[in-house]
């Protein structure tokens, strides 16, 4: 009963009207500007109020999101149907279409929070309409208890968008509404967004060292590339097989995708990279300027993972098992990093592992990361550092490791929980061995799912059209089986 309150009382907060609003000032973008288009829907009328604001500071195009079937004017009645319209995914009819969607480049989107999420015509607004390769930027009123799992649903329903800038408003910040609106809209660079140079997104014809030069990798391009050395990157990014001996079944599209992801990001005004350490650290070891880390938002305090890609520490094939990694974790509402760490030995690259984290940790708060139940990924050579760190005792222990195709033999009875998977084929990663060190951990009582694919070699990646599809999701419920 308590919680059925808390429910009732968050969607009443959600739906109680804001009111009052401080001088228009506006945002420095072209007025009438066709590239903006601002959906709403509103019940009371508080998100309206919201994005009529957005509108004139704009310029874009404002359209309601209306149900064929309007809701009632019996609140209460609303509160029965919205839960269970939430609860059972149902996604009404809209008498909104957007027939010319493709004219526009930013999608702002505004909800007020039902039951911890979007409002159900929303779902079906972003359903029923192909967004992908568009900014998609929500805004929410609610009653003061946060959006829920909010941005976890966009994602479901809006998955090939890229989603930034999310902007709130409580009942404690009514007043402050259009200052904050403005502020807002500054902060996520939002006359940037629809500027041809800042929104281009990459393709797969692009050559990699025009991605390196993009203006949303400004300062660490180079931290992208697999290799430190000087070799010719001008070729395409459906070649980057090319560059990755190591590895198979290479998806050009995939690294595309999930590189637009972080161009979405930095075009929101957020940042997409860190460093892990000190200028005077790199002065005195120039390598570590090879370093970093690659940032995918999930929701807002969520535990993070850290991914380390392979490249048998020659080098690091983070287009191919890195960011296409930390893409779909994020989509699944977790925060996701990919190191870049140093080449050259496993020391080197364990040494940066462990930098990374401590880095994370000391910055949990200004990265909006939760610090418990946090994992650890690595494929081959990136497989052996998350198991050394995992069992370290340096760090609070992970809830869990993920290793992929790793001949990795030592374990200690202090690892974590570990999910494995490897390729029937592999012939740099004996099959037999991998599932024999998970037999044995098993033996000394840690948890361990360990799955080989048939007819899948070495650097499988995320395994897409192949019999290992699907594996960085079962990754992730193993994972949360162990966030308690």
């Amino acid at each position: 009963m308590k919680r059925k309150f808390f429910s009732e009382l968050a969607l009443a907060l959600a739906l109680f009207t804001i009111s009052g609003c401080n001088a228009e000032e506006p945002v420095n973008i072209t007025p009438g500007s066709k590239k903006i288009l601002i959906a709403v829907f509103s019940y009371t009328g508080n998100t309206r109020q919201a994005a009529q604001a957005i509108q004139r500071k704009t310029g874009g195009t404002l359209i309601e999101i209306e149900p064929e079937t309007p809701y009632s004017q019996d609140y209460q009645a609303v509160v029965k149907q919205g839960k269970e319209e939430v609860d059972s995914g149902f996604l009404p009819k809209l008498k909104t279409k957007a027939a010319n969607i493709r004219d526009y480049d930013v999608i702002f989107v505004g909800s007020p929070i039902w039951w911890y999420t979007i409002a159900p015509p929303v779902a079906s607004f972003l359903h029923d309409h192909d967004l992908s390769g568009k900014t998609v930027v929500p805004f929410f009123t609610h009653g003061g208890y946060g959006i829920g799992h909010s941005l976890k649903d966009i994602r479901k329903y809006a998955p090939g968008a890229v989603l930034a800038g999310e902007f709130e408003l409580d009942r404690d910040s009514l007043k402050e509404m259009d200052a904050r609106i403005t502020k807002w809209l500054k902060e996520i660079g939002v006359g940037q967004m629809t500027g041809n140079k800042q929104t281009s997104l990459i393709r797969t014809t692009d050559s990699i060292q025009d991605i390196v030069n993009h203006p949303a990798f400004r300062d660490f391009g180079r931290r992208l590339l697999p290799w430190d050395d000087d070799r010719n990157y001008d070729v395409p990014l459906d070649q980057v097989a090319t560059l990755l001996p190591y590895h198979s079944n290479v998806k050009p599209a995939e690294a595309a995708a999930s590189l637009n992801r972080l161009i979405g990001d930095a075009n929101a005004g957020k940042t997409v990279f860190y460093d892990i350490y000190t200028e005077q650290e790199k002065t005195a070891v120039p390598a570590k300027r090879n370093t970093g880390l690659f940032f995918y938002r999930g929701e807002p305090g969520a535990p993070f993972a850290v991914v380390n890609p392979g490249g048998g520490f020659v080098y690091v094939g983070s287009f191919h098992e890195g960011f296409p990694y930390a893409a779909e974790i994020s989509r699944k509402g977790y925060n996701a990093f990919v190191l870049k760490y140093r080449t050259g030995g496993g020391q080197y690259a364990v040494e940066d592992l462990a930098a990374a984290l401590k880095f994370i940790f000391q910055n949990a708060d200004e990265l909006g990361v939760g610090t418990k139940h946090y994992s650890l990924w690595g494929s081959s050579a990136g497989a052996r550092m998350a198991a050394f760190i995992g069992s370290s005792g340096l760090f609070p222990k992970p809830a869990a490791v993920v290793m992929a195709y790793t001949g990795q033999s030592e374990f200690t009875r202090n690892d974590p929980p570990t999910f494995s998977v490897v390729g029937s084929e592999d012939r740099i990663a004996n099959p037999a061995a991998v599932e024999h060190r998970a037999q044995e951990m098993k033996r000394a009582g840690i948890d361990v799912e360990f799955h080989r694919f048939r007819n899948v070699g070495h650097g499988f990646g995320s395994g897409r059209g192949t019999g290992a599809e699907g594996w960085i999701g079962e990754a992730v419920k193993f994972w949360e089986k162990h966030i308690l």
